[in-house]
């Protein structure tokens, strides 16, 4: 497993972190491909919260789970 140190800037855009947005979910949660695996991962708005997330229109999406079992064979 590679470690990843984010310094000084804990946010990027989907596109500096390799997602893709697919949908919302309802209840502030985001679905996401990873672009580099095609893993489907749930994202939920949380603004300014501390941790590594990603800025996402007037929010940040904070990371929840990825839902390894499902790949996305949506077209981009």
């Amino acid at each position: 497993m590679q470690t990843i140190i984010y310094e000084n800037n804990l946010k990027e855009t989907l596109k500096e972190a390799g997602y893709i947005y697919i949908r919302p979910l309802g209840n502030k949660e985001h679905l996401l491909k990873e672009t580099q695996s095609n893993v489907l991962e749930v994202w939920v708005a949380n603004k300014n919260h501390a941790s590594y997330g990603i800025k996402f229109k007037n929010t940040d999406l904070e990371f929840c789970h990825s839902e390894r079992g499902l790949n996305c064979t949506i077209q981009d």
